[in-house]
């Protein structure tokens, strides 16, 4: 029996199964807010007390850097320590892992369909993989290809400073410093700074929003509002806010690729993107990814796909639960 785990900024996404063999079964899954009364401890607590059998293992995927078994998590006023969390729920082995590198784990438990490929690529690539998520914040993290498999591993690249390309990436840079000190990725590319975006296309677009968007965006999300607007083309400010945003996620995708030389593949993850998918052209996309460097052929080659599962990061914590427990059991 095990406990897998996704903790980011929004959610708990908890998952309670077992192995036989083959691929993991959940057994129970639940999903709770990350505010919630209580932390962590009071959410496993509730979580595992109708548990069937107490789990031996468990894997937690969290938002923020992860060291030394301890990790402070970057979008919540959380410090977990691994071995004290261990004792607290009764488990012998807990690993801590940084949510992307879960997410980069999931990749080896998802099935074809659990993908939406917007550019082929090589279809004989091989090499590093990268994966880059908005969700709350803004993750990535890579596979190191050594010649016969993959290895994930964590990375902060999404705290990196912030690099415009053109003209409006530098408006909008300078739009968000006064917001925001030192701007990073983060600060432009993630569900919390989805706003910003739509403050700085109506800026520019000399326009106030309109009664029945106000209304939609007061009633609910108003990212969410904004987004479904400019899917359904009922407003030219929400249908640029989306395009700035997936033109952000194909620069800094590109970064992505070539800091690791992920000629194996980039992998777009997180809430937010299979949510965009009717304001997305792939053409423009890939354009963008590409851009004009000298290395525009070899980007041109890099398959990139949308990861569509939202349990990837789930799946990913049970896939190395379940890999680590059976490569202690045989040592």
């Amino acid at each position: 029996m095990f406990l897998a785990g996704d903790i980011g900024g929004t959610k708990v996404n908890l998952a309670l199964g077992h192995f036989e063999g083959g691929p993991c079964t959940f057994l129970r899954e639940a999903s709770y807010p990350s505010n919630q009364e209580g932390g962590l401890d009071a959410i496993l607590d509730h979580f595992l007390n109708d548990a069937p059998a107490p789990p031996e293992s468990a894997c937690l995927g969290i938002a923020g850097p992860v060291q030394n078994g301890r990790v402070h998590a970057t979008n919540l006023p959380w410090t977990i320590d691994g071995e004290d969390l261990a004792r607290s729920i009764g488990v012998r082995r807990l690993h801590l892992l940084n949510d992307l590198e879960a997410n980069a784990y999931g990749i080896f438990a998802l099935a074809p369909a659990d993908f939406h490929t917007i550019q082929p690529g090589n279809p004989a690539a091989v090499g590093n993989r990268g994966v880059v998520s908005a969700g709350t914040g803004l993750g990535e993290a890579g596979l190191f290809w050594d010649g016969l498999r993959y290895h994930p591993f964590a990375c902060e690249g999404g705290h990196c400073d912030f690099s415009p390309r053109d003209e409006e990436d530098l408006a909008l840079y300078h739009f968000v410093r006064p917001l925001c000190p030192s701007p990073s990725w983060e600060d432009f590319l993630a569900g919390r700074s989805f706003m910003r975006l739509y403050d700085f296309t109506l800026s520019r677009s000399g326009s106030r929003t309109p009664a029945w968007l106000a209304e939609e965006m007061g009633s609910g999300i108003p990212a969410a509002a904004v987004t479904r607007a400019g899917n359904e083309n009922r407003c030219p400010v929400c249908r640029r806010t989306n395009e700035l945003f997936l033109k952000l996620y194909a620069m800094e995708a590109s970064n992505l690729a070539l800091n690791l030389m992920a000629t194996g593949g980039i992998y777009l993850g997180g809430g937010i993107i299979p949510k965009l998918l009717a304001s997305l052209d792939p053409a423009t996309f890939c354009q963008t990814f590409r851009g004009n460097g000298p290395l525009r052929d070899i980007l041109a080659q890099i398959p990139i796909r949308i990861i569509l599962n939202d349990k990837a990061a789930l799946l990913g914590a049970a896939w190395f639960a379940q890999h680590r427990t059976q490569h202690n059991a045989s040592a």
